[in-house]
């Protein structure tokens, strides 16, 4: 093994046993600035498990033991377990044998005992407190480190390294401890694979809203005791999330700014609803808005649930049965978050922890949100989409704080600076006049940045100023009114999707179309299907639109390409909707087949 392997690796054990010192004691602050200083990355050990497994099973073990005997209890922090041992080996190794005492030798006249006291509330340590038996032990094998050896590594951010001690496993050795009571505690350090649950389930173990497919760890309903003063650690298999921990103080007023500044820092009650499907029949795709507001978000996310459901060949998902939509709007919300993540590729998953109701979100504030999310990291889309798996149960919540719960995971996965940094306006806020979303948001769901531009790329104007567009051609399209009207300019990375889906804008609106074909309506090949969702026209039925070329009827032919001729004239009755489509097909007649146009 090289020097670098080595080096990285005490590294991450350094680092993550700082990590989870710093997270067990609650000393927020100061593991934030430690975060700062000494950004994760994809060698880093963010599990408990995991790093007690790195340090041996002697560590692994008394841990094990320690939480079995106070279930009630926090976890010791990994680096009091390891401070003990080392203390326990040491002395043990200073011993001459093992077995019962030398009759030339009196005892210890105050043996200690390993964790045969009861647990002192105002120190780790005390509870965690190892000594060795009361007897003279022989020698013991050599406790010396040796040389690691190179395994994949379980709860890392990628498949690195795994280092096995083999003098500090000791695997047929054991410590024996006779306490004051006469028993005998016998200590064996062999090695397991079994990973320790933080979370305690309450009873059965229902379903918290989760897709199939989503890990037990997720989906599973944790008990109150299972979060403890708003914190836990949690594994959700294959590679590791990290810790729970709630939003510091800075970092909750930053985003309570950055979203609703434009609304003298209150949330508007139309943002109060979740992700939520309609009931009506050849519509159980379409998500449903309650209010005037959050349309934005909704079309963005009713976009990426299209994507999954049709693919690149097109088609209406009528029909679809409930695990198909969990599941859709699983990898729709997962995906907008993976591919918002910033420079340390790590997304961020929120979950609200409401007192006694942890299940729901009905009823609170957004303060109130703040102070009770808890967030978690996921370092690969896999889990990512199992994490949000597991918080679809108050995500979707009609009524609950499920949208702004998906936009705090959004901007934290991108991060607070980044977010600023995309827009062309640093200081503004994601929200514009009235509640509406504003340009910036709705790109930062449909391409992962918070640009303020529908163009390709970036624009540079004079020296010093640099607007920002669409960086790289998108799964999602996305078309405006405002191109109609020559006000704003869509580039081709919106205007030809890898999916036939397009998110539109139309008079402060957003809504959805996808193609039934998706060749035919990329290549603009007539006549070409496409279907329309509004989720808050309280649609019945699904909208099909029939496309037909005609270069005589079209709107571009009839009203002209000039700004002056296109301006809305007294009178006229065209759906708003048809100059929106006629940016994208121009020379089109749109057939709404017997539905009522959409003026």
């Amino acid at each position: 093994m090289s020097l670098g392997s080595d080096r990285r690796l005490d590294d991450s054990i350094a680092e993550g046993l700082v990590r989870e010192y710093l997270f067990r004691h609650k000393l927020s602050d100061t593991l934030a600035a430690f975060e700062r200083e000494r950004p994760r990355n994809g060698y880093s050990i963010t599990n408990c498990n995991t790093l007690r497994r790195q340090l041996g099973v002697g560590i692994a073990k008394l841990a094990a033991k320690a939480k079995n005997l106070n279930p009630n209890d926090s976890p010791p922090p990994t680096l009091d377990v390891t401070v003990r041992y080392l203390i326990a080996k040491a002395a043990a190794a200073s011993r001459t044998r093992v077995g019962d005492y030398d009759s030339a030798q009196a005892p210890p006249s105050k043996p200690p005992r390993i964790f045969g006291s009861p647990p002192a509330p105002a120190s780790l340590s005390t509870r965690m407190a190892i000594s060795p038996a009361p007897h003279e032990p022989a020698p013991a094998r050599s406790t010396t480190f040796s040389s690691a050896e190179l395994v994949p590594l379980e709860g890392v951010g990628e498949p690195c390294y795994r280092t096995f001690a083999q003098g500090f496993q000791a695997s047929s050795a054991a410590v024996h401890s006779k306490d004051g009571g006469g028993n005998n505690d016998i200590f064996e350090t062999e090695d397991f694979d079994d990973d320790f649950d933080y979370i305690r389930t309450s009873g059965s173990s229902g379903r918290d809203g989760g897709s199939a497919g989503a890990s037990a760890e997720i989906s599973q309903a944790p008990s109150k005791s299972s979060f403890r003063d708003g914190v836990t650690w949690v594994s959700i298999g294959g590679a590791d999330s990290g810790g729970g921990v709630q939003l510091s103080t800075s970092d909750a007023a930053t985003l309570k700014e950055l979203l609703f500044a434009g609304q003298g820092g209150r949330q508007p009650t139309s943002w109060i609803q979740g992700f939520f499907f309609s009931p009506h029949l050849g519509l159980e795709y379409g998500l449903v808005q309650t209010e005037g507001g959050p349309c934005g978000v909704l079309a963005a996310v009713q976009a990426h649930i299209i994507k999954h459901l049709v693919g690149k060949t097109g088609g209406h998902p009528a029909g679809i049965t409930r695990e198909q939509q969990q599941d859709a709007l699983c990898k729709g919300l997962a995906g907008a978050l993976w591919q918002a993540r910033g420079i340390a590729s790590i997304v961020v998953v929120g979950y609200c922890l409401n007192g006694d109701n942890w299940k729901t979100t009905v009823g609170i504030g957004f303060d109130k949100l703040l102070r009770s999310v808890i967030v978690y990291r996921a370092v690969s889309l896999d889990d990512a989409e199992r994490l949000v798996a597991g918080r679809l149960g108050q995500w979707g919540e009609p009524r609950g704080q499920g949208i702004c719960m998906f936009l705090l995971s959004l901007l934290l996965s991108r991060g607070i600076a980044e977010t600023r940094g995309d827009m062309d306006e640093a200081e503004s806020s994601l929200l514009g006049a009235h509640g509406y979303c504003t340009q910036d948001l709705v790109n930062l769901i449909i391409v992962g940045r918070a640009h303020s531009n529908l163009f390709n790329r970036e624009m540079v104007i004079g020296q010093h100023t640099t607007l920002r567009g669409v960086p790289a051609p998108s799964a999602i399209g996305f078309l405006t009114l405002f191109e109609w009207y020559q006000s704003v300019e869509v580039g081709s990375y919106y205007k030809a999707p890898m999916f036939p889906v397009w998110v539109l804008c139309c008079e402060s609106h957003f809504t959805c179309i996808f193609a039934m074909d998706g060749r035919a309506a990329t290549r603009g090949k007539f006549p070409t299907y496409l279907y329309y969702y509004d989720g808050l026209a309280n649609q019945d039925a699904p909208m099909k639109l029939t496309l037909n070329w005609d270069s005589a009827e079209g709107h571009t032919a009839r009203r002209g390409e000039s700004m002056e001729s296109r301006n809305v004239r007294k009178g006229d009755l065209v759906p708003p909707l048809e100059y929106v489509l006629e940016t994208q097909w121009p020379g089109v007649v749109v057939d709404w087949n017997e539905t009522e146009p959409m003026l």
